[in-house]
C-alpha cells in the first residue's frame, strides 16, 4: 500500500478525484456543513427507496393476472432504469467543467516531469471513481424495490435471473449517460469559438441541467404507463430508459414483443456512438492539448462585454448605490458558470413540476384541437404561475447567497456606510423580484392567455401580489450584498428542511391558487382578501427597511447554534 501511495498516478488520481468534489467557494466551516449536506441527501434518498418498496408493494397486491404482473412489471423496471441514469447523469453535468483536463492543469502539470499520458489516464479512473460511487449509491439505495420487483407470487422461483438481466442493463445504462455527458463536454471544448469557451459551457451546462430537472417528473410517471408499453407507443422509442429496458428483455429472451429487438438496436447504436465520441475527444484533446485549451483573447476583442441590462442614466443618478450594485449582480450572475447552475437547475425544478402538472390536466389533448379547456386544465393553468414563483424566488435567493470570490469582498467592507446600506440591500430585493417573480410571469403569460382568455390578467395579478409578499418573507432577514458573504450549506437537519420546504411549497401554491381563483370568479370577499395581501407586503417592506437601518452588513456566514444570530450580545 506504501509502494502505491508512492506512485506519481495515486497522487494525480487523488488530486483529480477530490477536485470533483471541490465547490471551490466554502470554508472550512461550509465544506463540513457541505459534507453534512450530502449526508443528510444520501438518507433522504435511501429513506425514499424504502418509501418506494412500501408503495410498490401495495400496488403489486392490486394485479389480477400475471399478464398484468408482466405488463407492470415493465413499466416498473423502466422506472427502475431511469431513477439512476437521472441521478447519475445529473451530477456528471454538474462536475462537467472538470470531467477534462484544463488549462490550469495544463500550465501547471506540463512544466512538471509529467507524461500526459499519466495525466489524462489519472483524469480518466478519477471521473471512473468518482461516477462509480454514485452509481453504486444510485442501485444501493433502489435495491429494496428491485428485489421486491423480482419476487411476487407471479415472478416465478427463478427471481435471480430476472434481477441478474434488470442490474447489467441498468449498470449499462447508468454507464452511458456517463459517457453522454462526456462526449457533449468533450465535442464543445473541441468546438467552442476561441475565446467564448466558458460562456458557451455556462450555457450548455445550463441548458442540460434544466432538460434533466424538466425531465424527472415525467420518469416519474413511468410506473402508470402499463399500458404504453402493452400498445408499444411510439414515444417509447423516444426514451433512454426504455432502450434499456429493451437491453434487459432481450438478455432473458423475451423477444415476443415487436418494440424489444429495436429498442435493443437502439441502445446498442446509442452507446457505441457516445463512446467513439467521447474516445475520439479524449484522443484529438491528448494530441492537440496546448492547442485546444490554450486559447488567445480573439483581436480586437472588447476588455468588457456589453451590458445588457440598460437602464436609463436618470435611475443611476438618483440612486447611483443601487444602480452599482445591481448591475454587478446581474453582471455576476451573466458571467458565472456556478450561480448560472444554480439558478436554472433549481428554477427548472419549478418548471417540471408545471409541466408535469399540465400534461396530466390534459394539455396535450387541448392543442390537438379541443378548443374547451376543462376545469383541471384551468385549475393546473391556474395554478403554475404560483409553482413557478415560489421555486425561481428561492433559487435566486440561493445564487445570490453563494460568493463568487469571498477574498474580494474587502472593497465593500471598506466602503460600508449607514446611509448607503439600505439602497445596497435593495438591490438583492429588486433581482429576487424581478428575475423571481416578473420572468415567471411573463413566460406563463401567452399560455394563461390561449387557455383562460381575459381572467389570466387576474390570475397574474393575484400572482404577483403573492409573488411580492413571498419576496418579502424569504427576505425579510437578508443582510448582504450579493456574492460576498461566506456560505454554509445545511445549516439545519436536512430531513427537516426538506418537510418544511415542501410544506410551505403546498402551503403558498394551495392558497395562492385559491384566491386566484376567487378573483377571477368575482367571488364576494376576493377584493379584501386581495387588500389584507398588499396590506401584509406594505408592512414587511416598512420592517425590512427599519431592520436594514440598524443591522451591520454579513461578510461571514454563521451556523444557527453560535450566540450572535440571536442578538443576546450587549453591543
Amino acid at each position: 500500500m506504501t509502494a502505491t501511495r508512492d506512485r506519481r498516478w495515486y497522487h494525480l488520481t487523488r488530486h483529480f478525484f477530490t477536485g470533483l468534489f471541490d465547490l471551490g467557494f466554502l470554508s472550512e466551516t461550509g465544506a463540513e456543513s457541505f459534507t453534512r449536506l450530502i449526508l443528510g441527501c444520501c438518507v433522504v434518498f435511501f429513506s425514499f427507496g424504502l418509501l418506494l418498496a412500501r408503495i410498490f408493494s401495495a400496488m403489486r397486491a392490486l394485479l389480477p393476472s400475471p399478464e398484468a404482473f408482466r405488463l407492470a412489471l415493465l413499466a416498473d423496471h423502466a422506472f427502475l432504469i431511469a431513477l439512476p441514469m437521472w441521478i447519475v447523469s445529473f451530477v456528471t453535468v454538474l462536475v462537467g467543467h472538470s470531467l477534462f483536463p484544463d488549462e490550469t492543469d495544463y500550465r501547471v502539470l506540463m512544466a512538471l516531469p509529467v507524461p500526459r499520458h499519466l495525466v489524462f489516464g489519472a483524469k480518466l479512473l478519477a471521473l471512473a471513481l468518482f461516477t462509480s460511487l454514485f452509481i453504486f449509491s444510485a442501485h444501493v439505495a433502489l435495491l429494496p424495490l428491485s428485489l421486491l420487483m423480482s419476487t411476487g407470487r407471479f415472478a416465478g422461483a427463478r427471481w435471480f435471473v430476472p434481477f441478474g438481466a434488470y442490474i447489467v442493463a441498468s449498470l449499462l445504462a447508468s454507464g452511458f449517460s456517463v459517457i453522454a455527458v462526456v462526449a457533449v463536454q468533450g465535442l464543445l471544448i473541441l468546438t467552442a469559438p476561441p475565446g467564448r469557451l466558458l460562456a458557451v459551457s455556462a450555457a450548455l451546462r445550463s441548458a442540460m441541467l434544466c432538460v434533466l430537472v424538466i425531465a424527472l417528473p415525467l420518469a416519474l410517471r413511468l410506473p402508470a404507463q402499463a399500458g404504453a408499453f402493452a400498445a408499444g407507443a411510439s414515444w417509447l422509442y423516444a426514451a433512454p430508459p426504455v432502450w434499456f429496458l429493451g437491453v434487459e428483455r432481450w438478455l432473458l429472451g423475451d423477444v415476443s414483443r415487436t418494440y424489444v429487438m429495436p429498442l435493443t438496436a437502439i441502445a446498442g447504436a446509442a452507446v457505441a456512438l457516445t463512446t467513439a465520441l467521447a474516445a475520439g475527444t479524449y484522443a484529438s484533446l491528448y494530441r492537440r492539448f496546448d492547442r485546444v485549451l490554450v486559447r488567445p483573447v480573439p483581436a480586437g476583442a472588447r476588455a468588457e462585454p456589453r451590458l445588457a441590462w440598460r437602464r436609463p442614466a436618470r435611475r443611476a443618478r438618483s440612486r447611483p448605490v443601487f444602480a452599482a450594485v445591481r448591475t454587478f449582480t446581474l453582471l455576476t450572475l451573466r458571467r458565472s458558470v456556478l450561480h448560472q447552475g444554480i439558478l436554472v437547475a433549481l428554477s427548472a425544478v419549478g418548471a417540471g413540476l408545471v409541466t408535469n402538472s399540465l400534461i396530466g390536466a390534459g394539455v396535450a389533448g387541448w392543442f390537438a384541437g379541443d378548443a374547451r379547456s376543462s376545469r383541471a386544465l384551468s385549475t393546473a393553468m391556474i395554478w403554475a404561475p404560483f409553482a413557478l414563483i415560489y421555486v425561481a424566488s428561492l433559487a435566486v435567493r440561493l445564487a445570490l447567497a453563494v460568493p463568487i470570490d469571498q477574498r474580494a469582498n474587502w472593497v465593500f467592507r471598506i466602503t460600508e456606510s449607514d446611509g448607503a446600506r439600505v439602497e445596497q440591500l435593495a438591490a438583492a430585493v429588486h433581482t429576487v423580484r424581478r428575475l423571481g417573480v416578473v420572468v415567471p410571469l411573463l413566460l406563463m403569460a401567452p399560455l394563461e392567455g390561449m387557455i383562460l382568455g381575459w381572467g389570466a390578467i387576474g390570475v397574474s395579478a393575484v400572482a404577483s401580489l403573492c409573488g411580492w409578499l413571498l419576496v418579502e418573507i424569504v427576505m425579510r432577514h437578508w443582510a448582504r450584498i450579493p456574492f460576498t458573504c461566506s456560505y454554509i450549506p445545511g445549516k439545519g437537519f436536512v430531513p427537516q428542511s426538506i418537510l418544511i420546504g415542501f410544506s410551505s411549497f403546498v402551503f403558498f401554491t394551495t392558497v395562492g391558487s385559491g384566491l386566484a381563483w376567487f378573483t377571477v370568479l368575482k367571488r364576494p370577499g376576493a377584493f379584501v382578501l386581495d387588500t389584507m395581501v398588499f396590506a401584509a407586503v406594505l408592512v414587511l417592506r416598512r420592517y425590512r427597511l427599519i431592520t436594514w437601518r440598524g443591522t451591520p452588513l454579513a461578510f461571514e456566514d454563521q451556523l444557527p447554534v453560535e450566540v450572535n444570530p440571536l442578538r443576546l450580545s450587549l453591543d
